[in-house]
C-alpha cells in the first residue's frame, strides 16, 4: 500500500491485520508494516510502533515532553 508519511515522504508499506488487547476489550485493527536499517528506539530492546488516531478515539491522549511520558487513558466524558 502507497502512504505518505509525516514528511511528505512517499513509501510503499506492507498491510497485515492482527488481533490486540486495547483496554482490556480483544480488538482486531489493521496494521502498515515499515522496513528501515536503522532503529529508531532509544534503547535496543524499546519497542517501536505509530498509533493510528481511530485507534485513540474517544481516549484522552497526554503528551508530557517534560517527563518524556505519553499516557492513554479512558476520557473522563
Amino acid at each position: 500500500m502507497q502512504v505518505e508519511l509525516a514528511g511528505r515522504e512517499r513509501r510503499i508499506l506492507s498491510l497485515a491485520r492482527t488481533r490486540i488487547v486495547w483496554f482490556g476489550h480483544e480488538r482486531e485493527i489493521d496494521v502498515l508494516i515499515a522496513r528501515t536499517e536503522q532503529p529508531r528506539a532509544t534503547l535496543a530492546d524499546e519497542p517501536v510502533a505509530l498509533l493510528g488516531t481511530a485507534l485513540l478515539s474517544p481516549h484522552k491522549l497526554t503528551v508530557d515532553f517534560a517527563t518524556r511520558r505519553v499516557v492513554i487513558a479512558e476520557s473522563d466524558e
